[in-house]
């Protein structure tokens, strides 16, 4: 079990430019569980940036697509993803009391299933929150999810399969992660695990 006196939000040493703009210049901060902090400053002054930067979002910028293999939790968490590029996202196992499909009067152009199956860029993926239950015969990319413990392989056929693990609720000690891969010309060329400089907000390792 992680230890719960240590704190929920750790930023060290954050540096962020946009082109010759430096916003955010070595910024340290600890947000301790039950603590209220304000972040207060100009218009531009780097506030959403530091936000983003404490969390998965600054890292998916210039992403073509994003894929979620489950457990969104919440309709504006899609949203938020969507806002930065095409979400492709599977039902988890705790997502039973949520509404994706009719959010704010409103239908998602991709549906939130058990399975998701798309062709992109020259590849068939397909997405579901268990491992288990991937066509691995029909699929070239199967991404899942549930376990939270990061790991890429091939299969004998070929066919990747990635669990990217979890940026808020790791449970190996590698921390929070997400997963990254770069197909180009109909093939996969890049598929790895990055981890996030961010503590978790809880964690299990076992």
């Amino acid at each position: 079990m992680a230890d719960t006196s240590a704190p929920v939000v750790s930023i060290r040493h954050a540096r962020k430019a946009f082109g010759q703009n430096q916003v955010l210049d070595d910024i340290s901060l600890d947000v301790e569980s039950g603590e209220v902090v304000a972040v207060i400053g100009a218009s531009g002054g780097g506030k959403s940036t530091l936000l983003r930067c404490a969390t998965l979002l600054e890292r998916l910028d210039g992403a073509d697509v994003i894929v979620h293999a489950g457990d969104l939790c919440s309709p504006l968490d899609l949203d938020a993803l969507n806002a930065i590029a095409p979400t492709y996202a599977a039902l988890g196992n705790n997502d039973w009391s949520y509404e994706y499909e009719n959010h704010f009067g409103r239908l998602y152009e991709r549906a939130v299933r058990k399975t998701v199956r798309m062709e992109l860029f020259g590849l068939r993926w397909e997405v579901c929150h268990y491992r288990e239950r991937l066509d691995l015969a029909w699929c070239d990319v199967g991404i899942c999810g549930h376990t939270h413990r990061p790991h890429v392989e091939r299969t004998q056929a070929g066919v990747l399969v990635m669990n990217p693990g979890s940026p808020c609720r790791p449970r190996t000690t590698m921390g929070p992660t997400f997963g990254r891969i770069l197909v180009s010309g109909g093939e996969v060329v890049d598929a790895v695990i990055e981890q996030l400089p961010i503590k978790p907000q809880m964690a299990w390792y076992f």
